[in-house]
């Protein structure tokens, strides 16, 4: 049998800013961005159809994640310099991996640009 695999999208908002870019770079000041977050699970279908019931994903989100993440200060919440797109998707894979299988995160800080994180198989 395969392995199947499910996504549920969302959203936040928080600042951020990169320290170790130059102080001219723009990233190094103080900004914010409309994130757009992908979690992928994978697994077999139980007996009942699904992989998870979307509620749970949704759950697990807001507790560990959203409620972490929405309009704060990124720097301080992942007490990191640095806080990308590849860094955030790393800690928001870490967050919920201890509830799911994932499969990857994906994390879009704008509509063209993003970062994908996921355990090397």
């Amino acid at each position: 049998m395969g392995t199947t695999k499910i996504g549920k999208a969302f959203r936040f908002e928080a600042a951020h800013r990169l320290l170790d870019f130059p102080e001219d770079h723009k990233c190094h000041r103080m900004h914010g961005h409309s994130y757009k977050v992908l979690v992928v699970l994978k697994g077999e279908v139980s007996n009942n159809g699904t992989l998870t019931d979307f509620a749970n994903i949704a759950r697990e989100w807001q507790t560990r994640c959203f409620s972490k993440l929405d309009h704060q200060y990124l720097n301080n919440v992942m007490n990191l310099r640095n806080t990308t797109a590849e860094l955030i998707s790393m800690w928001i894979y870490d967050q919920l991996s201890p509830m799911f299988s994932l499969d990857k995160v994906v994390v879009w800080e704008t509509e063209n640009a993003y970062a994908e994180y996921s355990l090397a198989e």
